[in-house]
């Protein structure tokens, strides 16, 4: 009601102090009722709404303003400032920009998923996924993946990747083959030129980790035929200079061993793991490669054995699980 009735009152209240102006009354007595009426019109202005080409509030600046424009100027002043809004009204409205939407909450899970919808290679493993997906991304994905693999577990998938019909699949595939092998080799480089600077006596750990990097690119089945013959010749030779100034390295036994069984040389092998055994190293981490010794001796009874000493959670990872699997 008071919105419908404000513009009216204002109009003739400013009207009526016009014509209070104009009457043949005292001077003092029109230009004070001129005052009072017209004050009190410009005082409705500064309050009154009117249509807005936006939505922010008429704040107390504004209301200064408009009661000043409609004050020091009469009748000009609201008509002026009215066919102002008049105009800005009609203009199309400015979208406001809107930093923050509001959104509700996503709903929860109410069950957990299933493994199946967990995996994202399907239970076949990403060597599965290399061979049997017919979508290249998904091949793809799973090459990606298998960085996070030990190399001895990458390899053969990355192996196989490099017989995908797919030029991206083989092209990434050869070139995480390619860095891994220029990574040992890097490693092997600094190596050596740290032994040529070293001294006699320091040179112990050096070997050490020679023999481990030579290991390494062997094991990971990154090279074959006479450079694998020269790798093994490698690991050979730096772990006996290591052994030489350590007797008593357990690792250094350990890998010799495990050297002498991957070239079938039996006795040496067997001499390396208990000298590992000896010096300190674990019984139960030893005990998969006595197992996998008495299986070139063909003693099955001793390989079962020896598979039941190893430690239980050992036996949970691959290959072993799928060993244990077939003797216990």
């Amino acid at each position: 009601m008071w919105n419908r009735l404000h513009w009216p009152l204002l109009c003739l209240l400013e009207i009526t102090s016009i014509v209070f102006l104009a009457e043949a009354l005292p001077v003092t007595h029109s230009v004070a009722w001129f005052l009072v009426l017209h004050l009190l019109a410009s005082t409705l202005y500064a309050f009154a709404r009117d249509a807005r080409p936006y939505d922010a509030p008429v704040g107390g600046w504004e209301r200064v303003w408009r009661f000043g424009c409609a004050a020091f100027l009469p009748a000009l002043g609201i008509l002026g400032w009215t066919a102002m809004n008049g105009v800005l009204a009609s203009l199309p409205a400015r979208e406001r920009r809107r930093d923050f939407v509001p959104i509700s909450a996503p709903p929860l899970p109410m069950t957990r998923k299933r493994r199946s919808e967990q995996l994202p290679f399907g239970e076949g493993g990403l060597i599965g996924v290399v061979r049997h997906a017919n979508d290249p991304e998904r091949r793809l994905q799973a090459v990606l993946a298998s960085r996070q693999l030990p190399g001895r577990e990458s390899v053969p998938i990355l192996k196989f990747a490099l017989k995908d019909p797919i030029d991206d699949v083989r092209l990434l595939a050869y070139s995480l083959l390619d860095r891994m092998e220029l990574d040992i080799n890097a490693r092997i480089k600094r190596l050596l030129d740290s032994l040529k600077e070293s001294e006699e006596g320091s040179r112990g750990h050096l070997y050490f980790k020679l023999a481990h990097e030579y290991w390494e690119l062997a094991y990971a089945g990154l090279a074959h035929g006479e450079v694998m013959g020269h790798l093994l010749s490698q690991v050979r030779e730096n772990a006996e200079h290591g052994l030489e100034l350590d007797p008593g390295n357990s690792q250094l036994h350990l890998l010799l061993g495990r050297l002498h069984l991957k070239t079938q040389d039996l006795d040496s092998a067997s001499f390396h793991l208990q000298r590992a055994i000896e010096c300190g190293f674990p019984q139960n981490a030893i005990a998969p490669y006595e197992a996998e010794l008495a299986f070139a001796y063909r003693d099955f009874d001793r390989v079962r054995e020896r598979l039941r000493a190893t430690d239980p959670t050992r036996l949970m990872t691959r290959p072993l699980r799928e060993v244990a699997t077939s003797w216990l």
